[in-house]
């Protein structure tokens, strides 16, 4: 086999504990990505054949990376983790964890090695848990460490599970479906996951007890998977049957991927009820047990009363006697007017049983529920079904209810509670949002690229504020971590540390997808000019793949930049601009331009809801300090007293949108039906030198103002015509210059 090596990486020095399967493995691969790497182990004679390249592991490619490593002097091998830890920046545990008598995971070997690594840390060293634990051992790590003299403040712990399958360790090290990196200080985490920045994989950034749940949650689906088809070959031996072709023909069902994998009220309809039952009994009558089978069909009976239970708790109730409850769905799936073997018509009908005054309202199927079920109350109209009610249960997905208008819910209801049995997460209180597009959820679920960026991270703010569940991508090339960390918390937002020029895929439900990732400032995309090209066009291409598999809405941030260095003063979005392509800024112009003209390409080929926003100058807290734009520029300057630096004379022109109506516009167009583009800024125009003597009257300083070369195709002006978000979107900024300027001033004196 032939592994190619990654992309360059900045060398850490890493230590490898332990050179069973996993740490070897790992020991090679980091030593294959560039990095310096001490592997140890206990057992001398081990040591001095690994050392000679002697690998007693039968694992294709393994020699030949390790004897690499040895030949490039990457990886070397010595007796005792201390020797190993003491010279090293991370220090990756890869011991035994057998199972114990009460099966429970023998820990021994991890405590074992931390007592002897904890002495040697060098400061700011991170413990990198990779062995198979139980949830909570990173927490438990840390707590040995201390007691075993390292200092708390000066080390880090995280999990980083393995994913290894034996005969395709090496290519699943380097070519991973993902890497998962747990850890409580985010941080932390990201300085872990840079040893990994050669991988073409997304990289998950979770808490530790998350990650550590994941390597656990994703062995057990996978032992589930391997239980069913031996279940499943038993029965084929007893009918003569071919499992293999079986297996073959069920492994087509895309059902079987990560796409169905939803929960929600249960099975339902006249063939997964009928055949789960006429299986089982087959198995019954040829004396093969299949208690997994039995199992599923348990957990689906189980799964309605459990949807009561939510009911009751979120009407605040300990039973529901007189309680008025409305169902939006009756039959077993959207579309269908079938309620045979139904969750819904079963809950409904549990409902009853608990005292509860039920009235349904299904698109389809209602005078057929009022036949079976002669106590529940039907309606003919969604809103009409919510009246004077406490709770509102969503049991069937019909694309109806995806565009309800929420406010107007709440208004109807007695108490606006809802639960959303698609999947059964938390109850909800009804607010108006963006009508739901496939996402079951009535928490939407968006995918915004360049999350940790300034623009990028307020927009996932504003969303999880809203109650959004939001996926953030970001590479880091110019976002920060720092600008999301506080959303870690909230059980809402999920970080993917990932270049979105590679293929872009999120597992489950989303409702819009808001590309925002690229270098925004001429100081980063003069740096980094194919990079910016590529996240443009490629990146463009990712995301709107993305938006047009998981049929969501789609929002480009494009920039005031497509219109160049203008001849239509204000400009309008009809105008067609003025770039050079070929100058260093079209890097930059032209990427955004592709992106558009992408965007437009899905909207009219393949149908896909798209939104463009023009975006002009936006500023703020939060903005990357000295990052090349006039106000961070000039702020940064005017605090440490150093001279205001304008280029040319200063009287080329700007408009500067403060973040908060940014975002309030953004979101404004991502919910509205309106196309775009759509110019999203502030119409007030100021010119450089003007700018440059407001910041020193705002921080009160007694700098300077000094000029320099106006870079190559600076724009002479730039000025939003926002007549169109006025009349469509009823948008309009609300914060003046000055009075964003002291906002953002002080955030900046404070970092």
């Amino acid at each position: 086999m032939s592994v190619g090596a990654g992309s360059t990486v900045s060398s850490k020095n890493v230590a490898v504990v332990g050179t069973g399967y996993v740490g070897l493995t790992t020991a090679a691969c980091l030593a294959r990505m560039g990095h310096t790497v001490v592997a140890a182990d206990v057992d001398p004679d081990l040591v001095a054949r690994l050392s000679k390249g002697e690998v007693g592991i039968l694992e294709d490619g393994l020699p030949e990376i390790v004897a690499e490593g040895l030949a490039s002097k990457r990886l070397r091998f010595v007796v005792g983790a201390a020797r190993a830890a003491e010279v090293s920046e991370f220090v990756f545990l890869c011991v035994p964890t057998p199972q114990a008598p009460d099966g429970a995971a023998d820990l021994s070997y991890v405590e074992s090695a931390v007592r002897e690594v904890a002495p040697a840390l060098q400061p700011g060293a991170v413990i990198v848990n990779k062995s198979t634990v139980p949830i909570g051992t990173t927490t438990r790590v840390r707590h040995l460490a201390v007691a075993e003299g390292a200092t708390l403040d000066e080390f880090g712990v995280a999990s980083n599970p393995e994913f290894l399958r034996e005969g395709h360790a090496v290519r699943d090290f380097l070519e991973p479906d993902r890497v998962v990196i747990g850890c409580d200080d985010p941080a932390v985490a990201v300085r872990v996951s840079e040893l990994y920045s050669g991988i073409r994989a997304p990289t998950v950034v979770t808490d530790a007890a998350s990650a550590e749940m994941i390597k656990y949650a994703a062995n057990a689906f996978l032992a589930t998977k391997v239980s069913f088809v031996n279940a499943v070959a038993n029965l084929c031996e007893a009918y003569d049957a071919d499992v293999r072709d079986v297996a073959l023909g069920i492994g087509y069902d895309k059902r079987i991927g990560s796409d169905f994998l939803h929960a929600g009220p249960g099975y339902g309809g006249s063939c997964f009820p009928k055949d789960a039952a006429a299986l089982l009994h087959a198995a019954e009558s040829v004396g093969v047990e299949f208690p997994l089978l039995a199992g599923t069909v348990e957990v689906n009976r189980r799964q309605r009363e459990r949807i009561v239970e939510k009911i009751t708790a979120i009407a605040d109730r300990t039973d529901l006697t007189g309680a008025r409850i409305a169902i939006w769905g009756l039959t077993f799936k959207a579309n269908t007017d079938d309620l045979r073997d139904s969750p819904a018509l079963e809950i409904a009908a549990l409902l009853l049983d608990a005292g509860a005054d039920v009235c349904a309202y299904d698109p389809a199927a209602t005078e057929t529920a009022a036949a079976r079920l002669p106590a529940l109350r039907i309606s003919t109209d969604a809103y009409e079904c919510c009246v004077g009610a406490e709770v509102a249960v969503l049991l069937t997905e019909w694309e109806e209810f995806r565009w309800l208008d929420f406010a107007r819910v709440a208004e109807v209801m007695a108490t606006a509670r809802i639960v959303d049995a698609q999947p059964p997460g938390p109850a909800c209180t009804a607010s108006p949002r963006i009508p739901l597009r496939r996402g079951r959820s009535l928490m939407p679920r968006a995918v915004i690229t360049g999350a940790a960026g300034f623009l990028g991270s307020a927009l996932s703010r504003a969303l999880v504020a809203d109650d959004w569940e939001v996926v953030g991508l970001d590479n880091l090339l110019t976002g920060r971590v720092e600008n999301v960390d506080v959303l870690l918390d909230t059980g809402r937002f999920s970080f993917v540390h990932y270049d979105v020029t590679n293929y872009l895929h999120v597992p489950g439900e989303v409702d819009a997808v808001l590309h925002f990732a690229s270098p925004a400032s001429p100081q980063d995309y003069l740096e980094y000019p194919i990079k910016t090209l590529k996240v443009g066009s490629l990146g463009t291409h990712h995301a709107l793949g993305l938006a047009k598999e998981k049929e969501a809405r789609f929002l480009l941030a494009s920039t005031s930049e497509v219109y160049g260095d203008p001849e239509v003063h204000p400009q309008p979005e009809t105008y067609w601009g003025h770039v050079n392509p070929v100058g260093p800024r079209g890097v930059y112009d032209e990427a955004k331009r592709f992106a558009e003209a992408l965007a437009m390409a899905y909207s009219r080929s393949h149908g896909l809801d798209v939104k463009i926003a023009r975006i002009f100058n936006t500023y703020g807290p939060r903005l990357r300090p000295g990052d090349g734009r006039a106000i961070p520029n000039f702020l940064s300057q005017a605090i440490a007293g150093e001279p205001l630096t304008v280029y040319g004379d200063g009287t080329q022109t700007r408009s500067f949108c403060y973040i908060d109506d940014e975002v309030e516009g953004l979101l404004a167009l991502l919910h509205s039906e309106h196309r775009g583009p759509m110019n999203i800024g502030n119409p007030d125009e100021y010119s450089v030198r003007s700018l440059a003597e407001l910041v020193l009257d705002v921080t009160g300083s007694d700098s300077l103002i000094v000029t320099a070369e106006l870079p190559e195709n600076d724009p002479v002006r730039r000025r939003p015509d926002i007549s169109v978000a006025r009349s469509v979107l009823g948008w309009e900024p609300r914060t003046g210059l000055r009075e964003g300027l002291e906002h953002t001033y002080d955030w900046f004196r404070r970092e």
